[in-house]
């Protein structure tokens, strides 16, 4: 996903969203990739500060 289509939404007033996806991992991330392609509206939910920080950031190096 490109920089221009991820926003904070905190602050916008954000609703109405086709699909909400919690976690920004590279599933959530391909996963939102792929609604968004199919112009669907998705809201991705991560805790962590940084996309991919948690078990993405530690794998072995193998998607299974």
């Amino acid at each position: 996903m490109s920089g221009d289509s991820v926003r904070n939404t905190r602050d916008s007033g954000a609703d109405g969203f086709d699909v909400v996806i919690v976690g920004a991992g590279v599933i959530g991330a391909a996963i939102a990739a792929a609604v968004a392609n199919r112009r669907r509206s998705v809201l991705v939910i991560e805790r962590a500060r940084a996309e991919a920080s948690g078990i993405t950031s530690r794998n072995s190096g193998v998607i299974h």
